[in-house]
C-alpha cells in the first residue's frame, strides 16, 4: 500500500459557538455559526466530546464551543476534497473522512493520510461509507464496489464482475453486532449480506425485498434488519423469514428516507426526503418538520445520536439541528397509526398487525357504504389475514372493532 502523508498545514478558524435554541433544540447553519456550507451529509461524535460535520463544502470540527473548519486550502491538499460525504472515527479517534471525488483520508488531529485510485487498489474516489468489523478489518463503500482492507494491510475489492453483487454502488455499510457479518445496501441492486464465506444478494428480482435501493441500516433487539428506502419507505427483514414495509400507501408518513437509526428502547427514527423526521414507537408514528418544529427544512440528510442522547440532524439546505429528545416534551403527531395494514395496495392477501387486547372484528366496506363478504383468518390476537382474492378492484373502507368497544377504520386499495 502507497500512503500519502503529507504534514498538517493549515489555519484553524476558530469561533465561539452561536447557535439558536427553542424547545429542547439548537440549530447551526452559514447565518449564525461558522459552518462552512449549509449542506450536512455526515455527522460523527469522537471520543474527546468533538462532533464532527461533513458537508459539501469543507469540514468542521466542534469541541465544546470551538469551531474549527477544514477546507483543502487551508490544509494545504490534506483534505482532498470539499465535497465530504462520510466520516466514521476509529477507536484511536483517528477520523477517516470519504469524499466525493478525492477518495478518502485519515486525520489523526497532526497529520493527513489520503487514499485514492492514484496510490491504492482503491477502486473509485467516490466513498459513501466506512466501517471496521469486530476482527480489525477496515470496510469501504464506493460508487464502483466495496473494498474490505484485512489486519495484514491486503486489499480485496468486491463487485459485480467476482460476486453476486447486482450494483457497484454500495450506498451503506454495517456490521451486525451479533455475527460480524456485513450488511450492505445498495443504489438499485439490492442488499448484500456477506459473512465469512457467503455473500447473499436480495433484489427485487429474487426476493420480495420492495426497492433495490438501500441508503441506510440498523437492527433491532428481534434480529429484524431495518431499511432505509429512498423510494418505498422502511423495510424490514424480519429474522424468522420475510420481509415487511412501511411506506406512504401504508400509512407511513414518508415513503423517500434517506437514513435510520433504532434506539435502545426500539424506537426507529428515519430522516426522510419531505417530511423531516420521523420517529416509529410501536404503531405510533410522531413527525417533526417545518410545520411543527424549528426545522426550516424537510429534506434531512443524516441524523446521528451523539452518546449523551441528542438527535443530530444533517439537512440539505438549513444546516445541522440538534433535538434534545429528552426535552421534547410535545409529541407532535402528524400521522399516527393504530393498527397496520400490509401490503396497501393490495392483490390477494392483506395482513393486519396491531396493538390488540381483545378479538378483533373486521368489515370490508366498498364506497358506497356495501359491505363485502371476505374470509378472514385469526394468525393471533395482534394479526390477521383477509383473503381478497374475489373482491373487485377499487378503494374500500376496513372498520376494525375489539370486543371492548374500540374502533378503527383505515382506507384499502384493492388492484388486480
Amino acid at each position: 500500500m502507497i500512503y500519502n502523508k503529507i504534514t498538517l498545514i493549515f489555519f484553524s478558524v476558530l469561533y465561539s459557538v452561536i447557535s439558536s435554541a427553542q424547545n429542547g433544540w439548537t440549530y447551526f447553519s452559514q447565518s449564525n455559526s461558522p459552518l462552512p456550507e449549509n449542506s450536512v451529509r455526515s455527522i460523527a461524535f469522537a471520543n474527546d466530546s468533538a462532533v464532527w460535520i461533513g458537508t459539501d463544502y469543507g469540514l468542521a470540527k466542534l469541541k465544546d464551543t470551538i469551531w474549527t473548519i477544514y477546507h483543502t486550502f487551508n490544509t494545504n491538499g490534506g483534505l482532498p476534497d470539499d465535497a465530504i460525504r462520510c466520516i466514521t472515527i476509529d477507536s484511536n479517534n483517528i477520523k477517516w473522512i470519504g469524499t466525493l471525488s478525492g477518495g478518502l483520508t485519515q486525520f489523526d488531529d497532526s497529520t493527513w493520510t489520503t487514499l485514492n485510485t492514484l496510490n491504492s487498489p482503491l477502486p473509485d474516489d467516490y466513498v459513501r461509507d466506512i466501517k471496521f468489523d469486530q476482527t480489525g478489518n477496515t470496510w469501504i463503500a464506493t460508487t464502483n464496489g466495496l473494498v474490505k482492507i484485512d489486519t495484514a494491510q491486503t486489499w480485496t475489492n468486491y463487485n459485480t464482475l467476482n460476486s453476486s453483487f447486482a450494483s457497484d454502488n454500495i450506498a451503506r455499510i454495517f456490521i451486525d453486532p451479533d455475527n460480524n457479518d456485513k450488511i450492505t445496501g445498495t443504489v438499485n441492486g439490492g442488499l448484500n449480506i456477506i459473512n465469512d464465506s457467503t455473500i447473499t444478494t436480495y433484489t427485487i428480482a429474487n426476493s420480495a425485498i420492495p426497492d433495490n435501493s438501500i441508503l441506510d441500516i440498523d437492527k433491532d433487539v428481534n434480529g429484524n434488519y431495518w431499511m432505509a428506502s429512498p423510494a418505498n419507505g422502511l423495510i424490514a427483514k424480519v429474522a424468522g423469514g420475510g420481509w415487511f414495509n412501511l411506506n406512504a400507501s401504508a400509512g407511513y408518513p414518508s415513503s423517500g428516507l434517506t437514513s435510520l437509526k433504532i434506539t435502545d428502547n426500539g424506537d426507529i427514527w428515519t430522516g426522510t426526503v419531505d417530511s423531516g423526521i420521523v420517529r416509529k414507537s410501536g404503531l405510533q408514528y410522531s413527525v417533526w418538520n417545518s410545520l411543527n418544529s424549528p426545522l426550516t427544512d424537510n429534506y434531512i440528510q443524516c441524523i446521528a445520536f451523539a452518546p449523551d442522547g441528542k438527535l443530530w440532524i444533517g439537512t440539505q439546505s438549513a444546516g445541522v439541528y440538534v433535538m434534545d429528545v429528552s426535552l421534547i416534551t410535545v409529541n407532535y403527531e402528524i400521522s399516527s397509526s393504530t393498527f397496520i395494514t400490509y401490503p396497501n395496495p393490495v392483490t390477494d392477501h392483506l395482513f393486519v398487525f396491531g396493538d390488540f387486547k381483545n378479538d378483533l372484528q373486521l368489515q370490508l366496506v366498498d364506497v358506497e357504504g356495501r359491505c363485502q363478504k371476505v374470509q378472514v383468518e385469526k394468525l393471533s390476537i395482534e394479526n390477521y389475514l383477509i383473503d381478497l382474492k374475489n373482491i373487485s378492484a377499487g378503494i374500500y373502507l376496513l372498520n376494525t372493532s375489539e370486543s371492548s368497544g374500540k374502533y378503527f377504520s383505515k382506507k384499502i386499495i384493492k388492484i388486480n
